[in-house]
């Protein structure tokens, strides 16, 4: 489900624009750090709002410089930042550790993500 809702921002700026940007999987990445560095004790509502009102943040400061770029220069733009949360803060260990972050499942109220054994 999470692909496919990064695949509709695609559209959304693809589609309806004919740009394309390379940083999508880049906000993803933000948005999770965020929810695994929050998500302990609290519902998925809060924690949601959360990163995304951080990565409506990052996005806008991303924005700023590339407002006006058009074609190729958006997409090196899209891709440079790509680039640097890729390389500059994913595979830091000062953020993450060894190890990544472990991260429980999503509590919703009314709502079971319990994993089943599969039927013979």
């Amino acid at each position: 489900m999470t692909l496919g809702i990064v695949g509709l921002s695609l559209v959304l700026l693809t589609g309806y624009s004919g740009q394309v940007s390379l940083c999508q999987f880049s906000f993803m990445g933000i948005g999770a750090f965020v929810i695994g560095q929050d998500r302990r004790g609290r519902l998925a509502d809060r924690t949601g709002g959360r990163a995304t009102v951080i990565c409506a943040g990052v996005g806008a400061l991303v924005a700023l410089p590339t407002i006006r770029l058009r074609d190729l220069y958006l997409a090196l733009a899209t891709f440079a930042f790509a680039d640097a949360m890729a390389n500059g803060v994913f595979t830091d260990v000062h953020f993450y550790g060894s190890g990544g972050i472990p991260v429980g499942r999503i509590v919703i109220p009314g709502l079971s993500f319990a994993a089943t054994a599969p039927s013979s």
